[in-house]
């Protein structure tokens, strides 16, 4: 009975294991077409001296924007300020 449970137990592990991995797909077309894109906000793009630097990319289907900004993933802009994780609140898309 107890290794039926462990069995169980890691099969599960296993299977929500390969579900996350899954979401990792390099192959997937929309990490190609963020690849494809350059991150970097010019200064030009800066409305006003003063306001916050507007989002150059979709945020659709992208809730957590630290997993890019807060260590520069893929060339983003790294985030001077992490600990404030609700961007949209102050950055808006162009």
């Amino acid at each position: 009975m107890i290794n039926n449970k462990k069995l169980i137990i890691g099969l599960l592990v296993l299977v929500l294991g390969l579900l996350v991995l899954t979401g990792c797909n390099p192959d997937d077309p929309r990490v190609k077409k963020a690849l494809k894109k350059d991150f970097k906000v010019e200064a030009e793009a800066i409305p006003n001296e003063g306001y916050p630097p507007t989002v150059p990319h979709s945020i659709e289907d992208r809730q957590d924007c630290l997993a890019c900004h807060e260590k520069g993933v893929m060339g983003a802009t790294v985030t001077s300020h992490p600990e404030r994780p609700n961007c949209v609140s102050c950055h808006v898309t162009e």
